[in-house]
């Protein structure tokens, strides 16, 4: 059986209330910007008929761009420059 890894959904993944001054989870350093907390809840955003293939992200992005593509690394859910983000994105749009 061969394996296929793809990019089907967008979520966001953020911890709102760090940016919330009456949170007890409010952190003055993190910015909206450059947050510094992640957070276990999703937002679903998206989802795409078609997909981008981990071969295909490979060819495109070196490890350092893009941690999914580092060997032996298969995370689901991942931190990903916001460049490369938008790079994806009018990617998957125009599929």
């Amino acid at each position: 059986m061969i394996k296929r890894f793809f990019i089907t959904q967008i979520l966001y993944l953020i911890d709102p209330f760090q940016f919330d001054e009456s949170s007890k989870y409010f952190d003055k350093k993190s910015k909206r910007d450059k947050p510094r907390w992640d957070c276990v809840k999703t937002k679903y955003i998206c989802e795409f008929k078609n997909m981008i293939t981990l071969k295909e992200l490979s060819e495109t992005y070196t490890s350092e761009e893009l941690t999914l593509v580092r060997k032996g690394n298969r995370l689901s859910i991942m931190p990903i420059n916001k460049d490369i983000a938008l790079e994806l994105l009018i990617k998957l749009k125009k599929n």
